[in-house]
């Protein structure tokens, strides 16, 4: 092996502050983030199954109006998640970090009603067999770029 375990820390240390400056740092910057990729994935995804003209530009309303909405527990979810990774990190009893947990875990769920709502008003939009074909669409392409 030509590399040392300092020159792979090193390269570690380079990769990470380099994805660093490509996500943003802050809750509403992540949350804002994240929607605009979703958007995107979303838009593209229905493109391809054929959605065009006044149907997309129906999804595209309804991106529009739940924005608000989404982000906004969005960047509490993110937030929340914040303070239970500094709360775990502070070594507090554990009775504060499940409170925090719960906290995080109660705004995740906020998060997921906001953008299940989102989802189902643009399977209305849509029809449900569309919108399962974006999905598996979507489904695959994030399976081949992602292992556990």
């Amino acid at each position: 092996m030509l590399m040392t375990k300092s020159g792979i820390a090193g390269l570690m240390v380079l990769v990470l502050l380099l994805a660093g400056c490509s996500f943003p740092k802050n809750s509403r910057d992540k949350a804002e983030w994240f929607f605009e990729k979703g958007h995107d994935k979303i838009v593209d995804s229905l493109e391809d199954q054929g959605v065009e003209g006044e149907e997309m530009e129906r999804v595209r309303a309804v991106l529009a109006d739940h924005r608000s909405a989404v982000v906004s527990d969005l960047t509490v979810a993110f937030s929340e998640q914040r303070t239970s990774f500094k709360t775990l990190y502070s070594g507090a009893d554990t009775s504060s970090l499940l409170s925090t947990e719960d906290q995080a875990s109660r705004a995740k769920r906020d998060s997921l009603r906001s953008i299940g709502a989102m989802h189902a008003d643009i399977e209305e939009v849509v029809g449900a067999d569309t919108w399962a074909a974006a999905n598996e669409q979507r489904r695959k392409r994030f399976e081949d770029r992602f292992e556990d």
